[in-house]
């Protein structure tokens, strides 16, 4: 299962998630949380343990692309 992060603008004004990111990702269950910002890629790797990181993986929307193309591992 892939899961997109449609994040990237951010959270409403006045809204802050009682939930962080990384244990949202978890709960998915999914494999591949596929991102479209840098920042997003940092915070979600830096929040995520190293176990959850050999469960899930954090990549960029433009890699998935290329890994599925099969222009990238």
């Amino acid at each position: 299962m892939v899961i997109l992060d449609t994040g990237i603008l951010g959270e409403p004004k006045g809204i802050t998630p009682d939930i962080p990111a990384s244990e949202t990702a978890r709960a998915t269950g999914a494999s591949i949380l596929a991102t479209g910002c840098p920042r997003c890629n940092s915070t979600l790797t830096r929040e995520m343990n190293s176990e959850d990181q050999d469960q899930l993986a954090i990549m960029n929307l433009v890699r998935l692309v290329a890994v599925a193309a099969g222009l990238a591992e």
